[in-house]
């Protein structure tokens, strides 16, 4: 059986840099950063001096998007991912007057789903007592609650599947998507992530780990990728929405091709980070790599650019150039890399759909997003970043690198320019 190929055709994004894929888009070219003090609760407690920053989304009003009485049980992951999912399929022009509306696929990856509505209505327990929890909380507590939301809005009533990987949940539901079309048993899928981490709880747990950066005096430039003074991630929020689906389904309705997909690759171990050896970490990372490449049918030479993970955190960042170094060999001197995290933080499961999304993007935008906030060269890190401004370019075949910082899980993807007929 021949292997199908796949395409992007839809594309939504809300992040702290703004509610759709224009505004991010923008920011990510200009490297504007938008992180900023957190301002929905203080970190401090027992006198110590935590990470005070966070890249928050702002602006956002679920009435926008939707006026179903339903809205009232949303926390912000639920009501990101409908709003980013509304916007995805009027962006993909597949409305409700289509006749496979009903039966579209859904994807969706959530690392802690509705952890704000949890953490709100627990805090009722300790405030008053157990008779003062919502009745409905276990069920809207349930990360699957989120995609409940998305459907039920909608309308939608074909398969829909959340996967809670942790903070690769998103990708794993991009690789789960891309293989379903690609041996034909899925036309169109919308795949998607939301991630709403920035509550009291989440962000105490990272800070109690050590992966939160304390550059509280200056918050844009708090997510350092690949920089020599890095010091730990930034929390980010927000939804990504991708429409995904058969190329030759989404040439016959004239759709707009973004990319598209010609492989994902994953590797796993069931290690905590840090329990690995550094040589082991590279050699797991470029194992993905190169599976990627491999199903792509392509040599590490090929590839115009690579989107990276840099997640900031000083150890983790050393892993992935070494990741890189190992998997293209020379080739890696000569292909432009970057990574967007300075502008939206790390937003758990959402933040392989970021990185998908940019690449997405990039084909008809022909430039280069820059690696924001670097200043310090490190040489545990030498990598062709692209540095300053956006680089215009008109790549054919881009990698995206994805790497967990909760977990030893690893994501390649590999994405080509789209052409417009069938070979």
């Amino acid at each position: 059986m021949s292997t199908r190929r796949v395409a992007i055709t839809g594309v939504a994004v809300i992040s702290a840099a703004g509610g759709d894929k224009e505004e991010f888009w923008n920011a990510i070219n200009t490297a504007n950063s938008h992180v900023k003090k957190l301002s929905r609760f203080s970190p401090h407690r027992n006198g110590t001096t935590p990470c005070e920053v966070a890249a928050e989304i702002s602006r956002f009003a679920i009435n926008q998007f939707t006026q179903s009485k339903i809205k009232k049980f949303m926390d912000r992951a639920g009501a990101y991912a409908v709003a980013a999912a509304i916007d995805c399929l009027k962006d993909a022009h597949f409305g409700p007057d289509n006749s496979s509306y009903e039966s579209l696929e859904i994807y969706l990856g959530s690392c802690c789903g509705a952890q704000e509505w949890v953490e709100k209505e627990f805090s009722r327990v300790g405030d008053v007592k157990i008779e003062s929890l919502h009745p409905h909380t276990s069920v809207l507590a349930h990360p699957g609650n989120v995609i409940g939301l998305v459907t039920i809005i909608l309308g939608i009533r074909g398969r829909g599947i959340l996967l809670s990987n942790l903070d690769l949940a998103g990708m794993d539901a991009l690789d789960c998507a891309v293989r379903r079309i690609q041996s034909n048993l899925s036309q169109r899928i919308l795949v998607g992530a939301a991630d709403a981490p920035i509550t009291p709880l989440l962000f105490g747990v990272f800070e109690e780990a050590g992966l939160l950066s304390h550059c509280n005096d200056d918050p844009a430039r708090a997510s350092r990728p690949f920089d020599r003074n890095r010091d730990g991630l930034v929390l980010g929020e927000g939804a990504v929405m991708l429409m995904v689906e058969d190329y030759e389904e989404a040439l016959r309705r004239k759709a707009r091709i973004y990319a598209e997909v010609l492989s994902c690759a994953s590797t796993f171990e069931y290690r905590m980070n840090g329990d690995m050896p550094f040589a082991s970490q590279v050699a797991q990372g470029r194992q993905s790599i190169s599976l990627a490449l491999k199903k792509a049918g392509i040599q590490p030479e090929m590839i115009d650019y690579i989107h990276a993970d840099g997640s900031s955190l000083p150890e983790l960042d050393k892993v992935e150039a070494g990741i890189l170094q190992e998997a293209f060999g020379s080739a890696i001197s000569s292909i432009p890399v970057s990574s967007t995290k300075a502008v939206t933080g790390h937003a758990l499961s959402v933040s392989g759909l970021f990185q998908s999304a940019a690449c997405a993007l990039l084909y008809e935008r022909n430039t280069y997003p820059p690696l924001g906030n670097f200043e310090h060269p490190d040489p545990d890190c030498a990598l062709n970043f692209v540095l300053g401004s956006s680089q215009a370019c008109s790549p054919n075949l881009v990698l995206q690198h994805t790497h967990s910082v909760l977990q030893h899980h690893n994501t390649a993807v590999v994405f080509k320019k789209p052409s417009e007929a069938i070979q």
